[in-house]
């Protein structure tokens, strides 16, 4: 499996993977830091500052986690529908699920790593500005970091999507709807979106999300490697 990792990162195009996390790095910081000082030029006490910060990202992250998954679901699966690599890659004497596992994970080590940075940005401002307790600063990881944790359904549904369709501006298609509309669908479509807010509140998590949340994973990997072993790939560019 490990072998398969290491295969998987050297075909694909790490210029292309490292630009969201760069702009992450460079961008959060620099609005972060206009918004701190244009707030406080507008006789805002740095607490008041924090406080709506902390309340735009609450209310816009979702968009951003998902928006992630998108574009990284697209750009690991890509190499392979561009270049028509799909039936040499299941030539390896590996078993079909391990490629499409190995896709998932992918994916989810680029949006973990995503949130992670998204984090030490937020902590780099802080660090800069200051007027954020400890306490506070652990607030705003929950916020911008777990969201992507417990994304883990929504991770698998978007990579297999990316998978089976070979045409990319499909399956983008139906990411960016839900992105556009998950506030309206049903926490049962999306288990891990109902999750976030009793973190946030310091309360204990419903069980019922929790169970939803292991379901919805469950049934994304089974039926998403359902269709990815009856799935004939085509050789050449398309």
């Amino acid at each position: 499996m490990s072998h398969l990792l290491k295969v998987e990162w050297r075909k694909q195009r790490k210029g292309v993977l490292l630009v969201p996390i760069l702009l992450c790095l460079i961008l959060l910081p620099v609005i972060g830091g206009m918004a701190f000082s244009y707030l406080i030029q507008n006789d805002r006490t740095v607490e008041q500052v924090w406080a709506i910060i902390y309340e735009t990202f609450h209310l816009l992250w979702s968009y951003v986690v998902i928006i992630v998954i998108v574009i990284y679901a697209a750009l690991v699966v890509d190499v392979e529908h561009r270049s028509g690599m799909w039936p040499s890659v299941l030539l390896y004497p590996y078993a079909k699920w391990k490629h499409f596992f190995i896709k998932v994970l992918w994916v989810f080590i680029l949006v973990q790593l995503f949130g992670l940075i998204s984090w030490g940005s937020i902590a780099t401002v802080s660090l800069l500005y200051g007027g954020v307790e400890s306490s506070e600063l652990i607030a705003f990881g929950t916020l911008l970091y777990l969201p992507f944790l417990l994304a883990l359904p929504f991770v698998i549904f978007q990579t297999f999507l990316s998978v089976v369709l070979s045409n990319s501006f499909v399956s983008m298609g139906i990411g960016m709807f839900v992105f556009l509309f998950h506030n309206l669908l049903p926490s049962v479509w999306l288990p891990w979106g109902s999750m976030i807010q009793p973190f946030l509140e310091g309360q204990p998590v419903n069980v019922v999300d929790i169970i939803f949340l292991m379901v919805g994973a469950a049934l994304y990997t089974m039926i998403s490697l359902f269709f990815f072993e009856r799935k004939t790939f085509s050789t050449g560019v398309e």
